[in-house]
């Protein structure tokens, strides 16, 4: 990434992009950008149900609620200088690094799965937006009964691609208390107890 882009976001709003700040353009705004010749830039788009899908499943509210109460709004500023700012760029470098490879970890279906739920999730956990209070709410606790058809449930679907996502979905809690519940009672994550 190099460069300027300068940003005109629905006919006011004024941001000038570079290798340290960069925007989050939220669906239905009106965008005209201006590029230096040397702009070297990356467009990360997402669908939105997919993405109101991790969110839900993230605040646990798994039917789909975060998405029917309306889009997500995120701030358009995101700078490198922010911790958020600076998670992103670590992530996004490794993936882009990782995408011409002849070897690329992106190969398999389920690698590439997980790392678009985990890049929706980088955004949403560190950009700030209209649900970044819900993400802040403590973690429901999840009691051993959860745990243990949460495990019957990995080992009845251990054969095919699975993620924190559709356990948190059959267990009808969020990703967030399902990981909170796998470090307590079984000290390991939920994808360490697949691998295991």
């Amino acid at each position: 990434l190099a460069g300027r882009n300068d940003l005109v976001l629905d006919g006011t709003g004024r941001l000038s992009l570079s290798n340290r700040m960069f925007s989050v353009i939220n669906p239905g705004r009106s965008v005209s950008q201006r590029r230096n010749a040397d702009c070297e830039m990356v467009l990360v788009r997402f669908d939105r149900m997919p993405l109101a899908q991790c969110l839900a499943a993230h605040i646990g509210e798994l039917e789909g609620a975060a998405a029917d109460n309306g889009a997500i709004e995120f701030s358009a500023c995101m700078s490198t200088g922010e911790p958020g700012g600076s998670a992103w760029t670590r992530l996004m470098s490794f993936v882009l690094g990782e995408l011409p490879k002849n070897d690329s970890i992106f190969l398999s279906p389920l690698a590439a799965s997980q790392t678009a739920n985990l890049i929706m999730s980088t955004l949403l956990l560190n950009q700030p937006h209209n649900y970044s209070r819900l993400l802040r709410r403590p973690v429901q606790e999840i009691p051993p009964r959860f745990v243990r058809a949460a495990r019957d449930w990995i080992e009845a679907n251990a054969h095919r691609p699975i993620t924190v996502d559709d356990l948190a979905r059959e267990l009808n809690t969020s990703t967030r208390s399902v990981y909170g519940g796998f470090r307590k009672y079984l000290n390991q994550s939920p994808m360490d107890y697949l691998k295991s």
